[in-house]
């Protein structure tokens, strides 16, 4: 195990890390990405149309004369990163049972990672279902015949006349995708090509969108001690957001996970750490899996939604 005196392993922070940014059934990240601040808490600029649009005209200067120039209209909010994290312990008889000692404690990152990542896309979802973030439901349900492709014009519409962008990101669950699948209005545009089953890619090409998100991921919704009810996080909403994911703060996004990078592994590509120690009491090796974030609302602007699209 390679460990620093602090604990901070840097084999399953990297492995760690890996998992974070892979294409998994979470979305949280997709919607809301990474920027790796240098302060714990500070102010950051939300997007603000005016200054998107506003842009001077007549610019042509002649000689002896000034430039011309503008002020930006700014708004502000502040973000401040908060240290969040989860163990996992290997038992050395679990260990064991292994025949690479490593795969017993890659098995616990992924366990510690589900966690860390779960609660990352309901802190994404919590703002998706704020108040704030406007939205429609259609007339008609998507699954009892509904017009899906003027139901997204519509919102299209919406959203350029309220931020002066266009969405770029489409996100629904796995329950919404299946129904728009086989929707009879987006299978008769592939009648006569070779697609024989609709996907992702083909559902972009349908709303002229140049991302398409399927989240896949479920939650426990029943108290505890109560019966089960599984249910799928995203529900039966679609999420149209335009998204960015770019080291540049000033780059319009709806929304954007800041990650402390000082608490946080002070790599570039480390969004996770991962911390090991030895609990002689238990004869274990606990992992810790942890970063220092906050996720915020960086472009109220850019996020809409059509609401209960379903049944």
């Amino acid at each position: 195990m390679i460990t620093s005196a602090s604990g901070f392993n840097a084999v399953l922070s990297g492995y760690a890390s890996e998992w974070w940014n892979q294409n998994t059934q979470f979305v949280g990240a997709q919607l809301a990405p990474m920027f790796r601040t240098g302060e714990q808490a500070a102010a950051y600029a939300v997007f603000n149309k005016e200054n998107f649009l506003n842009r001077p005209v007549g610019i042509k200067r002649a000689p002896g004369t000034p430039y011309s120039t503008s002020n930006m209209q700014l708004s502000e909010d502040t973000f401040n990163c908060e240290d969040r994290g989860h163990v996992v312990p290997v038992d050395e008889t679990q260990r064991k049972k292994y025949r690479n000692q490593f795969d017993a404690d890659f098995a616990a990152i992924r366990r510690a990672m589900s966690v860390v990542r779960y609660n990352h896309e309901l802190e994404v979802k919590a703002l998706v279902d704020a108040g704030a973030v406007p939205g429609a439901t259609p007339s008609t349900k998507w699954d009892a015949g509904g017009t899906p492709i003027a139901d997204f014009d519509a919102a299209v519409r919406a959203f350029r006349d309220g931020s002066g962008l266009s969405p770029n990101t489409m996100t629904m669950s796995q329950d919404v995708a299946d129904v728009l699948f086989r929707h009879s209005t987006l299978v008769d545009l592939f009648k006569y090509s070779q697609v024989a089953v609709l996907g992702a890619e083909d559902i972009a090409r349908v709303f002229r969108i140049p991302r398409v998100i399927i989240a896949g991921e479920y939650q426990e919704s029943a108290a505890e001690g109560l019966t089960s009810s599984i249910t799928q996080i995203w529900g039966d909403d679609v999420v149209l957001s335009h998204t960015v994911d770019t080291p540049d703060l000033d780059a319009p996004n709806a929304f954007r996970t800041f990650v402390w990078t000082e608490d946080s592994g002070g790599e570039d590509d480390i969004d996770v750490v991962v911390e090991s120690f030895t609990d002689d009491d238990v004869r274990s090796e606990k992992h810790r899996v942890r970063h220092n974030t906050d996720v915020k609302t960086t472009g109220s602007m850019l996020v809409r939604k059509l609401t209960s699209v379903l049944t």
